[in-house]
């Protein structure tokens, strides 16, 4: 196969040439990501945040401070200095600030891992057109060969067209590896992540910032608004319950009219 594709190459094959070229791109991008995952996103999380809660504990931001840019310019680091900064200026906006740094980091942990599975089909369909391209090639080829070339043009043909469905096969299944590798260091990354900010939450935000959607959720009244209703006077009540009652009973002494008064509505109720 390998002889094939050299051959093909050295003839300036315009399927070779494209697969090659998209291999390139994808090798590139894979590197760059491995790159970026293991080395420049990833620290080690597990100490940085028993140091940071050590010093955090001790209130002592500045030496917080220097620890998260002495650690890394990104990741969780970055997203412990915005924290640490605002816990000094304006703890209340901690919450908000950790959670604006955490949704502007992670889509940077999977940015351009997606392309790795879209070049390999690219570059699979591209070999599965070559090799239909060539064994049109060499079936019309027979209509102007003799009877004892007829075979072996055929058996050239068919076996120069499995190249590039060979060579897209090999360069697919590559990219689907990478990008499962790829993939399963991004989600390990973006738990270290998570697990990061909720460590940090839990120290630097307020508890009485933390409780407030609880509060809210439940129905409970805030402790900022000062209740407007006046307590209910029972003695007033009472009253106004007695008074409710002699009008009732004045009301129910009157059940009898005057016959004569109704005789009278009768009357006008008929000229009508």
């Amino acid at each position: 196969m390998w002889t094939e594709v050299a051959r093909a190459f050295q003839h300036g094959n315009g399927y070779i040439y494209f697969m090659l070229g998209l291999g390139f791109i994808g090798t590139i991008v894979l590197i760059e990501r491995f790159i970026m995952l293991q080395f420049i996103f990833n620290i080690n999380f597990s100490k940085f945040l028993v140091n940071l809660k050590k010093i955090v504990k001790a209130e002592d931001f500045d030496r917080a401070i220097t620890l998260c840019r002495s650690a890394s310019k990104t990741s969780l680091p970055r997203i412990s200095l915005r924290a640490l900064e605002m816990a000094e200026t304006d703890p209340s906006m901690v919450k908000g600030t950790l959670e604006e740094e955490t949704i502007g980091f992670l889509p940077k942990i999977e940015t351009r891992i997606n392309i790795l599975p879209a070049l390999a089909v690219l570059i699979l369909f591209t070999g599965i057109l070559g090799t239909i391209d060539s064994l049109w090639s060499a079936f019309h080829a027979l209509d102007v060969l003799d009877s004892t070339q007829k075979q072996v043009s055929i058996g050239h043909g068919v076996s120069s067209a499995l190249t590039y469905t060979s060579l897209g096969l090999v360069i697919c299944m590559f990219f689907l590896f990478a990008h499962q590798c790829l993939s399963g260091m991004a989600i390990k990354l973006t738990d270290h992540i998570n697990h990061g900010v909720t460590v940090l939450s839990n120290l630097l935000v307020p508890a009485e910032v933390a409780m407030m959607p609880v509060a809210v959720a439940s129905g409970a009244p805030s402790m900022d608004v000062p209740a407007t209703e006046e307590p209910i006077n029972i003695e007033n009540a009472t009253e106004s319950i007695d008074e409710q009652g002699t009008l009732d009973e004045g009301l129910g002494d009157d059940d009898e009219f005057d016959d004569a008064a109704v005789d009278d509505i009768k009357d006008e109720e008929e000229i009508i």
